[in-house]
């Protein structure tokens, strides 16, 4: 039983990632009671909301745990040098379907941040 929990360990060592060591994150702090929910954006100077609903990433009220994730260097995926973060009530997209929240462009915040602007901030958005 030992040898099948230590066999466990040692291969979740292999294959979890630390997102401290993730140099592909972007941490959100939320300063506020509400939870929110945020999502980038890469195709600066376009800041429309995407058509298809986003997997929006859910950061709680007061924490610092929350944020970006990508697989792929930002330099990659960024096509302007401009990074789009959306931040967006749990309430407002738990209450109205996407379709809604895009045409009426219900976001609670907008950061539109260069790829140095965030090394500057070292990878981090204080919401608000």
């Amino acid at each position: 039983m030992n040898i099948l929990f230590l066999l466990s360990i040692i291969l979740c060592g292999y294959s979890c990632e630390k997102l401290a060591d993730h140099t592909n994150f972007i941490r959100v702090h939320n300063n506020t009671n509400d939870t929110i929910q945020v999502y980038a954006g890469y195709n600066y100077p376009d800041t429309t909301l995407s058509l298809e609903k986003p997997r929006l990433v859910m950061i709680y009220p007061n924490t610092q745990n929350g944020g970006i994730e990508s697989r792929t260097d930002w330099e990659d995926k960024v096509e302007s040098d401009t990074l789009i973060v959306f931040v967006l009530s749990k309430d407002t997209v738990d209450a109205y379907n996407w379709e809604k929240i895009r045409s009426e462009y219900s976001i609670l915040k907008r950061y539109d941040l260069s790829l140095q602007d965030l090394k500057r901030r070292n990878w981090t958005i204080e919401y608000p």
